[in-house]
């Protein structure tokens, strides 16, 4: 579960990353300065460039190949678009201009919080937990739980007693247990009480005791589950700073960054000759 609903900059996403796309490939090379694995025309796709944009995804054949055919695909219609005149066209430019200004302040800003996302301390963190409750105080009853699910009822039963027999090592229980029979696990996941299904679950971890393993119980039509309780707070106490470290990282450093960007405008409205007529 996650507690981000905030602090968004106010960039148009979508311009940005249309505008980025058309800007690739404007530079020309011919074919004996590149060494290309797809051409249109005289646009030119380099393995490097693949390898920069994929990243740890590269090692993947199947996302190598999208990624190709979608810039093949982008360059076909981007050709269109210039032989209909549209980069020529106001509407076009007007975007452009708009697009332009949001991508340098993106960069600015990028450039300027840079040292923000550096290692925070675990007590800078914790200040900023302690004077911000309104970000982790429960409006619903939430549960931390380990569960997993099986489509054949007598894995899950093994499963279970392996677990048990394990001291509920979940981790060495689900690596040494045979992968192909398990259709989906979760560990130490959030849930608040509305978003468990089916209705039944609440009720039955309501019954439950902390750290306690379930029974194996149908949970939908052939899927059998196991849970087991690892922690449950109620509506309206605060989630332990453990279980939301990283979403407070984040928005630790969104608030800091914000604070930057303040700060900042605060330098140029006194650098700058600003004036605001009244209408």
């Amino acid at each position: 579960m996650k507690f981000l609903n905030m602090l968004s900059m106010k960039i148009s996403t979508s311009l940005l990353i249309v505008f980025f796309m058309l800007l690739q490939g404007c530079v020309k090379e011919t074919e004996e300065d590149i060494d290309y694995i797809a051409r249109v025309d005289d646009k030119y796709l380099s393995a490097s460039e693949i390898d920069k944009e994929l990243d740890s995804l590269r090692s993947f054949s199947k996302f190598r190949e999208e990624y190709i055919r979608e810039w093949i695909d982008r360059e076909l219609l981007y050709n269109m678009a210039v032989e209909k005149g549209i980069p020529e066209t106001k509407e076009y430019n007007d975007i452009r201009k708009v697009s332009e200004k949001e991508l340098a302040i993106s960069f600015l800003i990028k450039r300027k919080s840079s040292d923000l996302y550096n290692y925070v301390s675990d007590d800078e963190l914790r200040k900023f937990y302690d004077a911000s409750a309104e970000f982790s105080t429960l409006e619903d009853d939430l549960y931390i739980l380990n569960n997993i699910s099986f489509n054949d009822p007598y894995a899950a039963e093994r499963f279970r007693k392996n677990l048990i027999d394990s001291d509920t090592n979940w981790i060495s229980t689900i690596r040494e247990f045979d992968s192909s029979a398990i259709s989906d696990y979760s560990l130490n996941a959030q849930f608040l009480e509305h978003q468990l299904e089916p209705k039944h679950i609440p009720k039955r971890l309501q019954r439950m005791t902390e750290k306690e393993v379930s029974s194996v119980f149908e949970k939908e039509p052939k899927v059998f589950s196991i849970v087991q309780l690892v922690d449950r707070f109620e509506k309206g106490s605060r989630i332990p700073f453990k279980y939301i470290k990283e979403d407070i990282n984040t928005l630790y450093i969104a608030y800091r960054q914000k604070e930057l960007l303040n700060s900042l405008l605060d330098s140029l409205y006194k650098e700058f000759d600003i004036e605001i007529k009244s209408e």
